[in-house]
């Protein structure tokens, strides 16, 4: 592992830009069309290598793949794992979420100044 006693080491987490013909790929096997899966896996080990390239010269000093050859999270994690399927969203959902958690936000700061 890289440590420093000098300074603080710098990295990032989460996916750089893809390159948009790597992009083309991703959604072709995403949405299951046809696609040539020996230009995939190459177009990603080179999508890796310049992103890496590009991290080594703006100075990363902990660099990542970029998480270039993953479509996205919940693709990823279907991709791994069992039980998950995606849905539709419920019309207003967000906003019950947010008044459900504000009211929780308003109920914790009421505790807390003892009223």
């Amino acid at each position: 592992m890289k440590h420093s006693t000098d300074r603080i080491l710098t990295t990032h987490c989460g996916s750089l830009a893809r390159p948009k013909d790597l992009l083309d790929l991703m959604k072709a096997k995403v949405t299951g069309e046809r696609y040539d899966e020996g230009a995939y896996a190459s177009r990603v080990r080179t999508a890796v290598s310049e992103v890496v390239r590009q991290q080594v010269d703006n100075g990363i000093d902990v660099v990542t793949d970029g998480e270039q050859g993953k479509p996205g999270f919940f693709a990823y994690v279907r991709e791994r794992l069992a039980g998950f399927e995606a849905k539709a969203p419920q019309p207003g959902g967000w906003k019950q979420w947010a008044n459900e958690l504000a009211a929780k936000n308003a109920k914790f700061a009421k505790k807390r100044r003892g009223a």
